[in-house]
């Protein structure tokens, strides 16, 4: 199955007329910034990675601000972002393998592992700190930066035992006393951080354990938390046990931050204190979650964006105006308005159950699905297709699933099926009891 994409992506400002901030001739970036992955806080702000771009929350003022490639970042997409206070640098890396460091707002480009001639994944899964060092894990081993010189001071590549020379994907790091920790997805690996003793060397590497789906790790109150056979388990040194197991969902982050442990889990998460208290919370497809130096608890999800928890248990959603999606089926200006309908369909012409409906740009403000909670659009899916009536102020937007829509200026007043229609269904059957009945509309136009 393959969906249809692009990126409402750049708008030329005549477009709309009078665009403040954007010049005529200029472009400016429009992205959706609902569904984060990643979070971090530095002094003042907080950030948060969304799927291509990320954004700051001034803590002081409230300010929403868009990070790209227009601030001087070197990309938008972001895999990791994490902030030292030793050395008071927040650490962007993208999915490109280049790396920003953000210091007194003054940017550093970092591409070494960009333009690391290694073959092999170089993708950046991880960054750790230790000692002015920053720890990341890669695709192709573990890339050690000196914090102060801003330059690489050792490698630890081909880290793989079964051949000579092999490359081994690592994706977080940890140390705990004189031992650096090291995840590769199917086992532990831990070596001694000692002058006389060379990591750049896979043979003074130990393997732990082997495991399987070991992605994540963390080093607290004298404990090495770590994610092991899909389940989140705790060693005290000696051994190992078992603190979440499989019924509470994957492991999604492990965070050290300002002296607390993060635990962000599918179905639950849990903060650890420096005296071993916790508390705990049940939430629902969280991906990561910090502890502010405010005592705030902020998470991020695949849907909802930044998010903090205030002192009264309510929650407060940061996230800035954009679209709701990257897809963009087709784009159409209706109402003194740019409309775009953010389905997909198969190669075969099938449904994708897309969910994402449309998103409306009017006053420099994105919209996304105003409706959304109307009965009308009850089982609708896969917005596709638009069209606009040549005379009267109607729009049609069909889906590739449950009918027509018609719109009256931005309501919608209808769905065409073969009920109040010419439109015929057709009857799809997934296997089983999966059986459903589907309007796949294509295309739909005026005759002239």
């Amino acid at each position: 199955m393959k969906t249809i994409l692009s990126i409402i992506g750049f708008l030329p400002a005549l477009l709309f007329g009078q665009n403040p901030g954007t010049g005529i001739g200029e472009w400016r970036v429009h992205m959706p910034y609902n569904r984060c992955h990643f979070l971090a806080e530095n002094s003042d702000k907080i950030f948060a990675a969304a799927e291509n771009g990320f954004f700051a929350y001034g803590k002081s003022d409230g300010s929403l601000e868009k990070l790209s490639t227009i601030n001087g970042f070197a990309d938008g997409e972001v895999n990791v972002l994490d902030y030292d206070p030793m050395t008071d640098k927040l650490w962007i890396c993208y999915a490109n393998s280049k790396v920003d460091v953000l210091y007194k707002n003054r940017i550093t480009a970092l591409d070494d592992i960009f333009r690391s001639n290694i073959t092999g994944n170089k993708s950046i899964h991880h960054i750790m700190f230790f000692n002015r060092r920053a720890y990341i894990s890669t695709g192709i081993g573990i890339v050690v930066y000196n914090e102060d010189r801003m330059e690489v001071s050792e490698n630890y590549l081909n880290l793989g035992k079964d051949i000579v020379n092999s490359t081994l994907p690592i994706y977080a790091t940890a140390v705990m006393g004189d031992t650096l920790f090291a995840v590769s997805g199917k086992s532990i690996i831990y070596g001694l951080i000692k002058p006389n003793i060379n990591l750049a060397d896979f043979n003074n590497w130990t393997e732990m354990d082997t495991s399987i789906g070991s992605k994540h790790i963390a080093a607290f109150n004298g404990l090495l938390y770590a994610e092991k056979d899909s389940m989140l388990q705790v060693w005290n040194g000696s051994s190992w046990t078992v603190k979440y197991d499989k019924s509470f969902g994957t492991v999604n982050s492990l965070k050290v931050h300002n002296n607390k442990l993060v635990i962000t889990m599918d179905k639950i998460i849990e903060v650890i204190n420096p005296d071993n208290s916790s508390n705990k919370m049940q939430k629902n497809a969280t991906i990561m979650g910090l502890v502010d130096n405010n005592d705030n608890y902020w998470y991020v999800t695949m849907g909802y964006g930044l998010i903090r928890v205030n002192k009264d248990s309510t929650e407060t959603f940061f996230t800035p105006n954009g679209p709701n999606s990257l897809t963009s089926f087709r784009m159409l200006n209706y109402n003194n308005a740019f409309w775009v309908s953010s389905g997909s369909y198969s190669l075969e012409y099938t449904h994708t159950y897309n969910m994402n409906g449309y998103n409306i740009f009017k006053d420099n403000q994105w919209t996304q699905n105003p409706y959304k909670n109307s009965n009308i659009f009850k089982g609708l899916h896969d917005f596709t297709c638009m069209t606009k009536h040549p005379v009267e102020n109607r729009l049609f937007i069909g889906t590739q699933g449950k009918g027509v829509i018609e719109f009256e200026g931005d309501m919608p007043v209808n769905v065409y099926n073969n009920k109040n229609s010419t439109l015929q269904y057709f009857t799809w059957n997934g296997g089983g009891d999966r059986v459903d009945s589907f309007y796949y509309t294509s295309g739909v136009c005026y005759d002239k």
